[in-house]
């Protein structure tokens, strides 16, 4: 509850007093962690999980690169996807892959972002489109948010918010997308 509220030093107490933690218990302090801005603490408290023999799992993962994602820090959410398997046992899934695009698209490292969705093993869902779509309007690159906005329109066509975000391009009065 403190976690979830933003207060971080609280519920490190409380997690601290804890006489045995669980996966749970750890997940829940980096996912609080991480939205609240505190990277470098869920980096530490990683770190700290595995020392204490805590095995992370594939929510410990996404909740690391949401922390990285909020910080801004690519090129760790790029090395934790590259180690997942051979360092934590853990096979990417299309979660993680979102997480590392949305983190790269919000970093205007969209290029990167797209060429990371053609070369996945797995097939691209809309939240992956979506985080790509995301990072379009934020840095104004029509031709990706064309290109992107064609697969998640076929991936989910009752989506409004796509058409608004799609429709900005069309918008622009410099611009001919047709």
């Amino acid at each position: 509850m403190y976690v979830k509220c933003g207060n971080v030093v609280e519920a490190l107490d409380v997690f601290n007093s804890m006489q045995s933690e669980d996966i749970l218990a750890w997940n829940t302090m980096l996912i609080g962690m991480g939205m609240h801005g505190h990277a470098n603490d869920a980096q530490q408290l990683f770190k700290q999980m595995q020392l204490e023999g805590i095995v992370p799992n594939d929510v410990t993962l996404v909740a690391m690169f949401g922390a990285f994602r909020h910080a801004g820090m690519t090129e760790e959410g790029r090395k934790l996807l590259s180690s997942m398997k051979s360092v934590y046992g853990v096979e990417p899934k299309i979660e993680h892959y979102s997480c590392v695009i949305d983190l790269l698209s919000r970093a205007g490292r969209l290029e990167e972002a797209l060429n990371l969705i053609k070369n996945m093993p797995i097939e691209p869902n809309e939240y992956a489109y979506g985080a790509l779509l995301g990072g379009c309007k934020i840095y104004g690159d029509a031709k990706v948010a064309q290109s992107v906005g064609k697969h998640l329109l076929d991936l989910d066509p009752k989506h409004s918010g796509r058409y608004e975000t799609l429709s900005y391009f069309y918008n622009q009065p410099t611009k001919s997308y047709v």
